[in-house]
């Protein structure tokens, strides 16, 4: 199966920002956070299926 990303229009990304940072427990990342920790993510080799 193949998957299409749709990203948000400015005026969805605008109302998810604000919803995110309504939230105490899911605050959007700073850009300067984001700088010092984006090298580290690693992604897992495996697929994962959303069939169970």
């Amino acid at each position: 199966m193949n998957k299409k990303l749709i990203k948000p229009s400015t005026k969805e990304d605008a109302e998810i920002t604000k919803a995110a940072k309504s939230d105490p427990d899911s605050q959007p990342i700073s850009k300067k956070d984001w700088e010092r920790i984006q090298h580290t993510i690693v992604r897992s080799p495996l697929k994962l299926s959303s069939d169970h």
